[in-house]
């Protein structure tokens, strides 16, 4: 009895510890912006690294008061016919609503209730006095439905959620979603947010995703194997640095505090925006390379200082590299990779960035982030192509209104021409032809407004808006300036050169989330470059 009461006051304590907070990535961390984007097309757009699934609470039919004063909770206990002392608990073992009839009513009654939710698909608890483990698996479904003037799309899907902590340090996840279109597929093809990657184009097109983590974390360290996507630096309108609007890669993460000091590093593979051609065709025309794609990989480094809470200061450098294996120079991250590039033969894709976060008081951040693609002393001020560079600023401030703030946020971004480019196609800045960098590309100036407006009970108004000033010269990615200059040495580029598009758009999206386990998103996405065109979205998701 007395190891029982041991085991049960441990479990609170892990529940109690890992449903604060991101499971492994800190307040001050490089890969936890402060300050992301509210606004989605899509319920599954946002970024499963950032979610924190907190672990649901059984009620058990079985009174226990002397367990349940240890695990006293906030929840009250809806049906009194499952928990009469009227608190909530974990009870040790396998748990799943087909346990029994009363289970089982109380699990699909709150399907369509909105208090907090104490139910999953299964639920495993185990303690002893070196061990404790919680694991809850979750299912997922839903449909999203897109309407153009021009066109009109819809989406089924499912998947699952896996979220399980061992004692304090430990813990993995698992999100995972597999749907497909029907409807003007080709047009989903093109617009839909959630292709950014494999499709299967056979009768409908049919897309899947996983996003997943094994993370060890103390109060010092944070270490992460797994399959997902960040931002670096805060942004609305998506980092100069790194955004997280691709599809998930394999990384891994380690990142160590020392007081004021932070030491980042992320390594990760990724997918090369083309194959390499080294056979001959078929006879019957088909392509031997189709999937011969070349091995490319990502890296990042960098060091923060936080000069009190109201000044961080941050230096660092990303590189793009491939065609080869990894490479044990960029797994060194206490040294400058520029001049390892040099010594590699100068054929990597080195940037160098840096910026500060100050936060004068509570509810106010300013920030401001720069990114240096090419480095020539004597041409840094010149008008030569090759001074590739971005500028994002920004402010965002906290309104005192209600009891959950919102939020309004002005941001500036700047790139210069042939920025994320490179003369060797599996050097781009990008991943399986998505770009990391600023997501709208180069040769731009960009203005961006967003509004986070809670409004009551789980509902809330997020939108934005923006305009963009973009020439047509040197403004993707995918340009190989190497094929796309003939004299790198006298070339110039000029701010906004080439053709001008002036582009405005408006998203403004309401998201509900007021039920136990349905979350529903309405929305609308307007855009003009010589005219307006307009689309609609109405979601709905179910999760338990």
């Amino acid at each position: 009895m007395k190891k029982l009461v041991v085991i049960i006051a441990m479990l609170a304590a892990l529940v109690t510890i890992m449903a604060a907070e991101h499971p492994f990535l800190k307040e001050n961390s490089a890969f936890y912006p402060s300050l992301r984007t509210k606004v989605y097309s899509s319920l599954l757009s946002e970024n499963p690294s950032y979610l924190n699934y907190e672990y649901v609470f059984r009620q058990d039919p079985k009174p226990f008061p002397m367990y349940l004063s240890l695990l006293k909770m906030d929840t009250y206990a809806w049906d009194d016919s499952l928990d009469t002392d009227g608190e909530s608990y974990r009870f040790p073992g396998l748990s799943h609503p087909f346990e029994n009839w009363r289970v089982f009513r109380g699990a699909f009654l709150e399907a369509f209730s909105t208090r907090e939710p104490q139910f999953s698909i299964a639920s495993f608890t185990y303690a002893d006095s070196s061990l404790m483990l919680l694991a809850d698996l979750n299912f997922q479904a839903g449909y999203e439905h897109t309407y153009n003037q021009d066109y009109a799309y819809g989406l089924w899907y499912k998947g699952f959620r896996i979220n399980a902590g061992f004692n304090e340090n430990f813990g993995m996840r698992a999100d995972w979603y597999s749907g497909a279109y029907f409807g003007a597929a080709d047009s989903a093809y093109v617009h839909s947010p959630l292709v950014d990657s494999f499709v299967k184009p056979e009768s409908e097109l049919w897309i899947d995703n996983l996003s997943a983590d094994i993370y060890y974390q103390n109060q010092n360290l944070s270490l992460s194997l797994g399959r997902g996507k960040f931002q670096v630096g805060n942004s609305i309108s998506g980092s100069i640095i790194l955004n997280d609007r691709s599809n998930e890669y394999g990384y891994l993460l380690a990142e160590g505090s020392f007081g004021a000091l932070t030491l980042s590093f992320l390594h990760g593979s990724l997918v090369a925006d083309s194959t390499i051609s080294v056979y001959q065709q078929s006879p019957n025309g088909a392509s031997l390379d189709s999937k011969n794609y070349p091995d490319k990989f990502f890296a990042l480094h960098q060091i923060s200082y936080d000069l009190g809470r109201k000044l961080k200061l941050f230096f660092g450098e990303t590189v793009v590299y491939g065609n080869r294996s990894l490479d044990l120079n960029y797994l060194l991250p206490n040294t400058f990779w520029r001049i390892t590039e040099h010594n590699l033969q100068d054929r990597d894709n080195v940037l160098i960035f840096g910026g500060f976060d100050l936060k004068p008081s509570r509810r106010m951040t300013f920030y401001t982030q720069a990114l240096i693609d090419e480095l020539k002393y004597k041409e840094l001020f010149s008008s030569w192509w090759g001074n590739k560079y971005a500028v994002q600023s920004g402010i965002s401030y906290l309104m005192p209104i209600g009891e959950q703030n919102p939020r309004l946020s002005l941001e500036f971004t700047a790139v210069r021409p042939w920025t994320y480019t490179h003369f060797l196609d599996h050097n781009k800045y990008s991943h399986d032809q998505k770009p990391l960098g600023f997501p709208k590309g180069s040769n731009l100036i960009d203005y961006a407004i967003e509004l986070n407006l809670p409004i009551v009970g789980g509902i809330e108004l997020n939108s934005q808006a923006s305009y963009t000033r973009q020439g047509s010269l040197g403004n993707d990615f995918s340009l190989n300036y190497g094929q796309n200059m003939q004299n790198q040495t006298k070339t110039t580029a000029q701010w906004l050169e080439g053709k001008i598009t002036d582009t405005t758009r408006i998203q403004s999206a309401v998201k509900i989330s007021s039920f136990c386990h349905h979350n529903f998103l309405l929305g609308v996405d307007l855009t003009n470059e010589e005219d307006w065109q307009s689309q609609y979205f109405a979601h709905w998701q179910f999760v338990y």
